[in-house]
This record gives C-alpha cells, structure tokens and sequence, in this order.
C-alpha cells in the first residue's frame, strides 16, 4: 500500500504554477548498484563502485514518457508512477515531502 500526504499534493501543485500546461506525478523507482572507471596515473584501470540506494521517490512530468513503461496509480488524487525495474516489487510505504523535496519512507 501506499500512502501519499497531502503535503505531496501542495507541492505538486507549487511545481505545476511554476510549468504553466505542466502536470506533474510522483515517480517511485530502484536505483541500483552503479560502477564507474578511470585511468590511473600508471596507465591501470580504477573501479569506483556505489552500492544500490534502493527504493527512490522524485518528480517527473504526467503523463510519464512511455518509453520508461511506469505503472501509474491515483492515491489520494496524486498519480504515482512505479517503475517495474527492479529486483523486487515495490514494498509500499508514505511519500511525503521533507525540507521541499519528495521522501519516502518504507
């Protein structure tokens, strides 16, 4: 289940008045593990790798591009778009906005 405050909905609407014709929704999604490599000065390849953060929350224009093939979902009049990407299905949990940014807590 999800559960979307209606602090998410007032912000939403601030970001709308400020793209005038701009919808926005909720876009929850897995950001996982990344990895990166450079050069050393030697000439030997460096990995740098960044553990998977899990379960995200951000903004994204409605509706989604179809090309990042999002469920969409209304919960308290907010559409929320969950990306199916990842290892495993969406737990749930409260979107609700922290210091003006979306957070989600599961």
């Amino acid at each position: 289940m999800i559960t979307v405050t209606d602090r998410v909905k007032r912000h939403l609407e601030r970001m709308t008045s400020f793209v005038p014709g701009c919808d926005f929704c909720v876009h929850i999604y897995w950001s996982g593990e990344t990895s990166d490599n450079v050069r050393s000065s030697d000439g030997g390849t460096v990995w740098t790798k960044v553990p998977a953060r899990g379960w995200m929350v951000g903004e994204l224009p409605y509706p989604p591009p179809k090309a990042l093939e999002l469920q969409v979902f209304n919960f308290s009049g907010v559409n929320v778009c969950i990306s199916p990407k990842a290892p495993a299905p969406f737990p749930g949990g409260v979107v609700d906005v922290r210091d003006d940014r979306l957070c989600l807590v599961l």
